[in-house]
């Protein structure tokens, strides 16, 4: 993490370079008997064990710079890049009663992804109000290899994600917001399972 001001108007700039990891291990065993509908039990039970091991690498980086102006407006931007690797697998082995074997629920997910982004926004108080508007763009670079079907995707994309904002300051216990923004919605990077 580093910040450094560069005066006493408040002008600054901000860097942080993150890691995170994840290394879960999960080991699991089911069950499942089979009934009629008179509740008489129906053939063998299907007895499976799992081991469902998950890594995820993420690395980040980002820097941001703040500037207010004489006139009142202030500016803020940054750029943000971040990387991540997930390799989930799905390992199940079947009972045949005198031994293990590899049940067909098994399966093997990588999936790795790059998402670069710019901002800049800027706002202004005028009085008893305070006004900001903004722009976020972001490219997406997105792979994923299912090894067991030896599936693939690629994807790029780049979307624009405008933010807008009013405030009224009516007086020191009330405040009037109408703000407006677009957003992205992404699943954990432990949902990302094979399947």
């Amino acid at each position: 993490n580093f910040k450094h001001t560069f005066d006493s108007t408040g002008r600054e700039i901000t860097a942080d370079i993150d890691y995170a990891f994840y290394n879960n291990k999960s080991r699991t065993e089911l069950t499942t008997e089979i009934f009629d509908a008179n509740d008489q039990k129906d053939g063998n039970d299907v007895i499976l064990r799992g081991n469902i091991p998950s890594n995820i690498d993420i690395y980040s980086a980002k820097v941001d710079y703040s500037h207010p102006f004489k006139n009142g407006i202030k500016l803020e931007a940054g750029l943000k890049t971040s990387f991540v690797k997930t390799d989930n697998q799905v390992v199940y082995l079947r009972s045949s009663g005198s031994a293990w074997e590899t049940d067909d629920r098994s399966n093997h997910f990588v999936y790795e992804e790059n998402i670069n982004a710019a901002y800049a926004i800027f706002s202004k108080s005028i009085k008893k109000w305070e006004l900001t508007a903004g722009l976020r763009i972001e490219n997406t670079n997105a792979t994923g290899h299912q090894i067991k079907s030896d599936s693939s995707f690629k994807r790029q994309y780049t979307n624009l994600f405008p933010n807008a904002g009013l405030s009224y300051n009516a007086n020191e216990k009330n405040q009037f917001n109408f703000s407006y923004s677009r957003r992205i919605a992404r699943p954990d990077y432990d949902d990302l399972n094979p399947f």
